[in-house]
């Protein structure tokens, strides 16, 4: 169970503003060209040359990770890596929940903290 799952079930928060914080934290998450640049894997230049492939017409489709191998600008394990992270959120629901004002943060550590213990029973045998 994830726990946004858990702050429903329970009635901790709407399903709308659940909604509008799901939205949140994916219109945030960085690009895979951001990731790279901020690990110095790739250049600005290197970003533009791999855009201009991907706005070919008979390239299209094509994603950018497989792109940057392709011009030998990333490495595949570097593309999995940077996949992993941006498909890792930033900003935890929790935090967009009370940011939102949807949620206090005391009822947020109240959250988690019975989140924590329906974890726990779930690895105990």
């Amino acid at each position: 169970m994830h726990f946004s799952q858990y702050l429903l079930k329970n009635n901790i928060v709407s399903e709308e503003d659940m909604e509008k914080a799901l939205l949140e934290q994916r219109t945030v998450r960085p690009t895979v060209g951001q990731l790279a640049m901020e690990r110095k894997w790739i250049t600005r230049q290197g970003i533009f040359k791999i855009l201009i492939t991907q706005n070919d017409p008979n390239k299209t489709g094509r994603r950018f990770g497989e792109i940057a191998v392709d011009l030998d600008l990333l490495k595949i394990s570097q593309v999995e890596e940077l996949v992993l992270a941006q498909n890792n959120p930033s900003n935890f629901i929790g935090e967009i929940l009370v940011k939102q004002d949807a949620l206090s943060v005391s009822s947020l550590i109240q959250a988690l903290s019975g989140f924590n213990k329906i974890l726990k029973s779930q690895k105990s045998p």
